[in-house]
């Protein structure tokens, strides 16, 4: 019996194809959801982005990939919505659910038991990597947690299948729906979670949709601003009368689009051993090449004036000019202050370092042997939405 993959997307095919790589061996046929949600589509065409089809080179990916595909374009409700048209359109009871950020690695065995069983999903361990030997879980002795990837809709239908997946949406799109589907109890492979790995190009991206998501869910345009809406036409129309570079920026230097994930206080980073031999390489490139994206767009930042939202944090990998043993200053250029702190990335354990008085960082033989620096920088302009910056290397 086939099985049918279900891919939903819209420029975020920097890693697909070593995703589609990792499927091959699991699925028949791919039944891909491409286009923007409807609220997302006035920020895409701001962006100069096309809100109904990907243009990044998605069907390039795909016809390498050599999968049989359907694709189907347009914007969206929701992802709930996006994600039952990836469902509806399945011509086949089994199903695998495939993100454009996650590696595969499934046991053969275990996945046809699954199929044979009377779960209606069968669940991965998705380790969220943020080295190639190192992830980020809760802490202590936290397992890492589990997410439904395969799909039998011979088991149940299509709304407990929805019910059951994680989806990010305000309380407002909420079903209220519990999950009638049931888990399968036995682990039946991994997910490696790739997010932190994206190219800076694509981390932008990732990083924009999720501070609208975060607003949308809050109700208020962040940004340093706080001001509420009553809905998706005006959070649009406050971010429409906002300076379009601070607007831009916010997105472009955002922790995510640094691909510099968080560590919260239950959170640790832990040591994670990748198996085989093709995985651990395959994962490593992957890794370099997004920490060489991150040093050119840092380089296109340097020395340039940049116009942030008071008080707002952002981020840029300093890692190669740590390294090199450059100092760091930030100076503002309006009369404000300006606050800076370099976090560097130990592997398994991480160190801030603030600006001197003279708001100098002064690199050190200690700083330049971390995996990763990051740069958060902010500005504090007198009575003003916005201020101009520059970020010097010396």
């Amino acid at each position: 019996m086939g099985v049918t993959g279900v891919l939903i997307i819209h420029n975020d095919s920097a890693l697909l194809g070593h995703v589609l790589a990792s499927v091959r061996p699991l699925i028949d046929r791919l039944v891909v959801v491409d286009g923007a949600y409807d609220w997302v589509a006035p920020v895409c065409r701001l962006a100069g982005e096309d809100p109904e089809r990907s243009t990044d080179g998605l069907l390039e990916v795909l016809a390498d990939s050599g999968i049989p595909y359907t694709r189907i374009c347009g914007t969206w409700r929701n992802e709930t919505h996006k994600r039952r048209a990836s469902l509806e359109a399945c011509d086949s009871a089994r199903v695998m659910r495939i993100d454009a950020d996650e590696i595969y690695a499934v046991d053969p065995a275990r996945l046809e038991a699954f199929w044979h069983s009377p779960h209606a999903l069968g669940a991965l361990q998705v380790p969220l990597l943020v080295h190639p030997d190192a992830i980020l879980t809760g802490g202590g002795d936290a397992p890492v947690p589990r997410a439904p990837i395969f799909m039998n809709l011979a088991r149940a239908g299509i709304d407990d299948i929805l019910a059951g997946m994680w989806l990010v949406r305000p309380r407002h799109e909420a079903t209220g729906r519990a999950g009638a589907a049931r888990v399968h109890p036995q682990a039946l492979g991994m997910c490696y979670h790739l997010t932190a790995f994206r190219p800076a190009g694509a981390a932008y991206r990732r990083a924009r949709f999720y501070c609208l998501v975060s607003m949308r869910i809050a109700g208020k345009v962040g940004l340093g601003l706080n001001r509420p809406f009553a809905g998706d036409g005006e959070m649009l129309e406050i971010l429409s009368d906002l300076d379009p570079g601070a607007v831009d920026l916010a997105f472009r230097l955002h922790r995510i689009a640094a691909c510099f994930p968080e560590v919260g206080p239950r959170q640790a980073l832990r040591v994670f051993e990748l198996p085989g031999e093709g995985m651990p390489a395959q994962i490593r490139a992957i890794h370099a090449d997004m920490l060489a994206s991150q040093a050119e767009k840092t380089r296109a930042h340097l020395d340039r004036e940049l116009v942030l939202f008071a008080g707002r944090p952002c981020f840029l990998d300093v890692t190669r000019e740590v390294a090199a043993g450059r100092g760091l200053r930030l100076e503002s250029l309006d009369g404000g202050a300006s606050t800076m702190r370099l976090h560097l990335d130990h592997g398994l354990a991480r160190e801030t370092v603030e600006a001197g008085d003279r708001g100098m960082i002064a690199a050190t033989e200690g700083m330049a042997r971390a995996r990763r620096a990051v740069l958060e920088l902010s500005v504090h302009p007198p009575q003003a939405a916005t201020g101009r910056a520059r970020l010097a290397v010396r």
